[in-house]
């Protein structure tokens, strides 16, 4: 994943190459990755050995979904970790029958029209069932 990210970086920073003082300058993007599913990794690293022997060290943060709650979610304003909230129960997926993910996946996809019609953001009241099954009032 690593060096698949160099790739994209570069590719990014290749197209935005600007001349400063006569001196190209190549300006690599703030990029991140995220999984979805559990890691225990807080960045990809990989060290870059230019021609001079000079070492440049690339580092990549990684986001773990699965380690937010959905309380910091709203907190950190991480939005758009919200569509991936339900996969916290896909480990569980074997314990809960098929009516109870229909509950579940009902009672989450209520709460987010909700969410959304009632304008939440304008008045800052984010709350998220516990078990999936409340929804919001």
């Amino acid at each position: 994943m690593v060096i698949r990210m160099v790739e994209y970086d570069f590719a990014i920073s290749i197209e935005n190459v600007k001349k400063e003082n006569g001196i190209f300058r190549m300006r690599f993007p703030h990029s991140a990755v995220i999984y979805l599913r559990g890691t225990r990794k807080k960045s990809l690293r990989m060290e870059l050995i230019m021609p001079d022997g000079k070492i440049v060290r690339y580092q990549v943060p990684v986001l773990c979904v699965q380690k937010y709650t959905k309380d910091e979610i709203f907190q950190k304003k991480l939005l758009f970790l919200l569509p991936f909230y339900i996969m916290r129960y896909e480990k569980d997926k074997k314990k809960i029958n098929k009516s109870e993910t229909a509950i579940i996946i009902f009672g989450i996809s209520q709460f987010f029209i909700q969410f959304l019609i009632k304008g939440a953001f304008q008045n800052d009241r984010h709350h998220i069932p516990h078990n999936g099954i409340n929804i919001c009032s």
